[in-house]
C-alpha cells in the first residue's frame, strides 16, 4: 500500500518532484549567495541568468535558453514596446510631480500654478490667497509686511514668504522631488 504524501511535498519515490524540488532549492541557495548580482529567471522556461546590479535598469530579459525576449517588470513578451506597467508608473510619477506645484483657491477650490511673480493671488471668485502658505489673505500689504510693528497687529503674516524668485524655485524643486520620491515608493514592490 502506498503511503500518502505529507502536506503535498515530494515523496522519495516521485523522481520528477524530487528533481524539481532540488532545482528550486539550488536556485534559492544561489540567490542567497549572490550579493552584487541578481538571479533572473525566464518566465517561459527553466533558464536563469545572473545579472549584475549595473544592468538592473535594463527593462528586457533575453533568454538564452528559449530565445524569448521578455519584460523584467511584468514578465510578459512585448519587444520594443514600453511595458504597460512601466508606462502607468511613469504617468503616475509625473502626475504627482505636477500636483506638487498645484495650489487650490481656498474659496472655490479652483486649481492654479504660479509661474513667476508675487505670492499674492486673486482668484476669479474674488478670493485672495497666498501661494506660499496656501491660506486666505485679507490684505496683501499686511500679509507680506516686513515691518515689525505690523507683525504684532496682524499676526497672520506669511511665514513662508520667498525672499526672491531663486528661493521660490528651490522650494518648488524640493516639493517636486518629495512628490516624486513618494510616488516611486508607492510603485516599488514591498520586500
Amino acid at each position: 500500500m502506498d503511503k500518502p504524501k505529507a502536506y503535498g511535498g515530494p515523496s522519495p519515490t516521485d523522481d520528477v518532484s524530487l528533481v524539481h524540488f532540488e532545482k528550486l532549492k539550488e536556485r534559492e541557495e544561489i540567490k542567497i549567495a549572490l550579493s552584487t548580482e541578481v538571479l533572473e529567471d525566464c518566465p517561459f522556461c527553466d533558464f536563469a541568468m545572473i545579472i549584475p546590479f549595473t544592468f538592473m535598469e535594463l527593462p528586457d530579459f533575453y533568454c538564452m535558453g528559449c530565445g524569448v525576449d521578455s519584460c523584467r517588470r511584468c514578465k510578459k513578451s512585448h519587444p520594443r514596446e514600453l511595458c504597460k506597467d512601466l508606462a502607468d508608473a511613469l504617468r503616475s510619477t509625473e502626475e504627482a510631480k505636477t500636483q506638487a506645484l498645484v495650489r487650490y483657491c481656498p474659496g472655490c477650490n479652483t486649481p492654479f500654478i504660479q509661474i513667476d511673480g508675487t505670492n499674492f493671488w486673486k482668484c476669479s471668485c474674488g478670493t485672495k490667497s497666498c501661494y506660499s502658505c496656501r491660506k486666505k489673505v485679507s490684505s496683501k500689504v499686511f500679509h507680506y509686511s516686513i515691518f515689525k510693528p505690523l507683525w504684532t497687529r496682524f499676526p497672520k503674516r506669511c511665514s513662508n514668504k520667498y525672499a526672491n524668485e531663486a528661493e521660490m524655485e528651490i522650494k518648488h524643486n524640493k516639493e517636486v522631488q518629495e512628490a516624486e520620491k513618494k510616488a516611486r515608493a508607492k510603485l516599488l514592490p514591498k520586500t
